[in-house]
């Protein structure tokens, strides 16, 4: 998708607050160059859901990030995980009034939450293919709480 079409779907975020999102970093949309396929219907091979693999960490692929800034974003591909990240950070800026000087924060300890949470699923996960007898041990050793030693 576009920055044209995802400024589109909110009422008051202006195109220039998108790109100056993206220059700090808080959105990590993909390169729509035609090494990536057709952007406006997005790649599924792409994959992933991360923010971590822009080219912002590789400055080998595709031009940069300052090209993009003076075409006004016209080179980004914002998947459905970077389209998802501006409604987070439009509620946050625009309905919970968190500034500018202060997102930076709420988005890392966010980002960490997150990751917790996928941490938790897997251990779960893994536990959830234990005996019964790992999965009691387990469970009764989160009951006592940690031992201090």
């Amino acid at each position: 998708m576009r920055i044209t079409s995802v400024v589109a779907l909110f009422a008051d975020l202006p195109e220039a607050e998108l790109t100056n999102w993206v220059a700090r970093g808080w959105v990590q949309p993909d390169r729509g160059d035609a090494a990536q396929g057709d952007p406006d219907q997005g790649d599924p091979d792409q994959g992933g859901s991360d923010q971590g693999g822009s080219d912002q960490d590789n400055p080998d692929q595709g031009g940069s990030d300052q090209d993009d800034l003076e075409q006004g974003g016209g080179g980004w591909d914002f998947r459905e995980i970077d389209v998802a990240r501006v409604r987070l950070i439009h509620d946050l800026h625009h309905a919970m009034a968190v500034d500018e000087a202060t997102m930076p924060l709420v988005l890392s300890l966010l980002d960490q939450v997150y990751a917790l949470r996928g941490t938790l699923r897997d251990l779960l996960d893994a536990l959830g293919a234990q005996s019964e007898d790992v999965r009691a041990a387990v469970s009764a050793a989160v009951r006592r709480g940690p031992q201090v030693q």
